[in-house]
């Protein structure tokens, strides 16, 4: 697998990189190594002007892409170093920048191609030991902060492409390290979030239009750390391809929003922000949207109601809603069905429309909000469908997607409740005069979860997974 990371990366590390031949060296970096397991690990560290070793300083771990592998010890300097240079007057600190190996990476991931998406795919294991390279990072960071001129309570981590994927591994690896994190362009295993959480405060980067590494492995992070109770700070970038550490690098509070931080103050507040009931995020979401929509005919519109699977859709297919003008996206990522019923008035009924089309219930039986029935889930949906039909708009309940096991809360053993939720919904659609779509029997598999290349983490479809509801809802509206 190390070899088939090798050529994939090679393939299109020109184009996240865009290294030159002849590499500027950043000044002030000062070229070191550190031996690990028989190894050297090559870095470069940047200290405060006036270094004072009586003074205590933070430190700053910044991880590089695929593109800059080797074993120069100059290479990593590519993107963002200049610029720890000219913030390091301000904000004064010890930065590091590691050189990961040719042959090597800093995250445990596998990296297939998928042709017929036109894509990378990334797995990410949950039990694993590091790689060398990883190895050798953690190593040095704990002989780091043992100097007496570091200052334990602002240690902080980042990085971009391979090294967004390295900067979780960091964090899951060394949970209680890190007053906060960066990761541009990154992703992650699910389930090990849990660990630093409600630890680090992280900002989140992405380029919407990245062709290397999607932007739904950012978005499937962010979701995993707001289950977790946590408010991670996020930028997605429309229009955006790899290269989004430009703009994370242009953020004008990159820098001072990341030494803001201490290990102290890390865990302060890490509510969720569904959990806040804020306004802006929990009802208001789509307040412009909508004021643009609410004094136009919307006699023939449709209103798609729903969580991550229907916002999804919207980045996954948008040729389907392109080609739809008529259809009107109010899906939320992470949300639960008793959040979608207080944002119900101004995302549907404000807009009256000709029909809703209701798709939810796989957070609640995940637990985003906590523990809930499926008669709750069931009800909830029930009381949406309710007011719909009293404002004159008709219904369409969709079944929920199969889902074997969650990845980001493993073990619920969801597989029978999701069929039993789809048995109620089923029968009050009958019992109502609502329209129903099955979906869960056309891409269910043997063991009630979903069909492999309809998802690519067994909850969120595919390309081919959204072809699939296509034809389905299609048919019924």
């Amino acid at each position: 697998m190390r070899i088939m990371i090798f050529i994939l990366f090679c393939a299109f590390a020109k184009a996240a990189t865009a290294q030159s031949s002849s590499l500027k060296k950043s000044t002030g970096f000062e070229a070191k190594t550190f031996e690990h397991k028989g190894k050297t690990l090559g870095y470069q560290m940047l200290k405060p002007k006036n270094f004072d070793p009586n003074k205590t300083y933070p430190v700053h771990l910044f991880l590089h892409g695929a593109g800059e592998r080797g074993d120069d010890n100059t290479a990593q300097l590519t993107h963002g170093s200049e610029l720890f240079v000219q913030k390091n007057d301000e904000f004064p600190a010890i930065i590091i920048f590691p050189q990961c190996p040719k042959d090597d990476y800093w995250a445990q991931v596998d990296i297939t191609r998928n042709e017929q998406m036109g894509e990378n795919i990334f797995s990410f294991p949950e039990v694993s030991e590091p790689t060398w390279a990883m190895g050798a990072v953690i190593s040095l960071m704990d002989e780091m902060v043992k100097k007496v001129y570091v200052d334990k309570s602002r240690i902080y981590v980042g990085g971009l492409s391979m090294g967004g994927m390295g900067t979780y591994e960091m964090l899951h690896r060394r949970p209680d390290m890190f007053a906060a994190a960066t990761a541009i362009c990154g992703g992650g295993n699910l389930a090990n979030i849990k660990n630093w959480a409600s630890k680090t405060p992280i900002w989140i980067f992405h380029g919407e239009d990245d062709g290397v590494v999607p932007a739904r492995y950012s978005k499937l992070i962010t979701e995993a750390l707001m289950r977790n109770e946590a408010t991670p700070k996020i930028s997605f970038y429309p229009n955006v391809k790899h290269n989004s550490w430009d703009n994370a690098f242009s953020e004008p509070d990159f820098f001072s929003w990341i030494y803001s931080h201490t290990w102290e103050d890390a865990n302060d507040d890490c509510t969720p922000q569904w959990l806040k009931f804020e306004e802006k995020v929990l009802i208001n979401r789509f307040k412009e949207e909508n004021e643009k929509l609410v004094d136009q005919n919307n006699d023939y519109s449709v209103v798609f109601m729903g969580d991550s699977i229907t916002e999804g859709w919207l980045e996954t297919s948008p040729d389907f809603w392109e080609s739809h003008p008529e259809f009107i996206n109010r899906g939320v990522s992470g949300q639960t069905t008793s959040q979608m019923l207080l944002r119900f008035r101004q995302d549907v009924i404000a807009l009256k429309p000709k029909k809703v089309v209701i798709l939810a219930g796989t957070n609640d039986i995940a637990g985003n909000t906590g523990k809930t029935s499926i008669e709750t889930v069931a009800h909830n949906l029930f009381t949406m469908a309710d007011l719909a039909k009293a404002h004159n708009i008709s219904v369409v309940l969709c079944s929920v997607l199969p889902v074997y096991d969650y990845p980001w809360e493993t073990g619920l053993e969801p597989a029978q409740k999701i069929i039993d939720l789809n048995g109620m919904i089923k029968t009050y659609a009958a019992q109502n005069n609502h329209t129903y779509v099955d979906y869960h029997t056309a891409m269910k598999n043997e063991r009630n979860g979903m069909q492999s290349d309809l998802t690519y983490d067994g909850v969120h479809c595919t390309e081919a997974g959204y072809l699939v509801m296509e034809k389905l809802i299609s048919a019924k509206i």
